[in-house]
Formats: C-alpha cells, sequence, structure tokens
C-alpha cells in the first residue's frame, strides 16, 4: 500500500472515530409509554392473567426471576 493511500485510510478512521464518539455524547431521551402504549399493556397484562393456564402474578418478582432464567 503506497503512502498516500495509508493517509486516506488513517484519515477515514480518524474521522470515523470522531463522528461515533461525538454520537455517543448526545444524552438519549427517556423512554416512556404514550397512553395507548400503556392501555395495551394493561390489556395485554389482563388476557395473559385471565387466560393462561398457570395463574402467576405478574409482578416484580416474577419478572425478575425470568431475567434470571434468561440471562442464564
Amino acid at each position: 500500500m503506497n503512502p498516500r493511500m495509508r493517509l486516506f485510510c488513517r484519515l477515514g478512521l480518524l474521522g470515523l472515530f470522531v463522528v461515533c464518539s461525538a454520537t455517543a455524547l448526545e444524552p438519549l431521551a427517556p423512554l416512556t409509554p404514550d397512553t395507548e402504549e400503556r392501555a395495551s399493556i394493561r390489556e395485554i397484562l389482563h388476557e395473559l392473567d385471565k387466560h393462561h393456564y398457570r395463574h402467576l402474578t405478574l409482578d416484580d418478582t416474577f419478572s425478575s426471576e425470568l431475567l434470571d432464567l434468561y440471562l442464564k
């Protein structure tokens, strides 16, 4: 590879690094469900609670257990 090509590759990588670093510094807006999404979540949880063959309590403890099983 000739010196000119190396220079262009290095400048390209440097530019890519700068752009990626700049976008990583932007704070992300918190995700909050709107009213329609909240209603959908409530309906899904209600149907699961009512029609699932195992009557489980869908709470933080259950969610934590599922996450632990998923991560194993």
